[in-house]
């Protein structure tokens, strides 16, 4: 157990080196991936018409390079458990998470059979 938390810790410390110019923004998205395993979530018509960047740094944290790639566009994001989602600015107010998507549902078996203690969420 000391060995994986000591690992784990270790990969989150590594920072994000890029260097890209004039790349698009899903080629951004999936290099960052490659490097720190965080996912994106984000509505393709968000990122239609957007110019395409330039970044170089080297061993940063997700924070900086995120808010570097998004400094002059309309858009920006919220992480969440290692989960980038894209929003679009909104000068006037961010929403949180919770509530940019509802999601709910029933998980079931391959049987079909309803899950203990999963009979339904929201």
């Amino acid at each position: 157990m000391i060995v994986f938390l000591h690992t784990t810790v270790n990969a989150n410390a590594q920072g994000i080196t890029l260097s890209l110019k004039d790349t698009e923004l899903s080629t951004v998205f999936k290099e960052i991936r490659k490097q720190c395993n965080y996912d994106f979530l984000y509505d393709n018509s968000l990122l239609q018409g957007l110019k395409t960047v330039s970044i170089t740094v080297k061993n940063a944290g997700i924070d900086l390079v995120l808010s570097t790639v998004f400094e002059d566009l309309p858009v920006t994001y919220i992480i969440e458990n290692k989960i980038v989602m894209i929003i679009a600015k909104n000068k006037n107010e961010v929403l949180p998470p919770q509530s940019l998507y509802a999601i709910s549902g029933v998980v079931k078996d391959k049987n079909g059979e309803t899950l203990p203690g999963a009979e339904h969420f929201t």
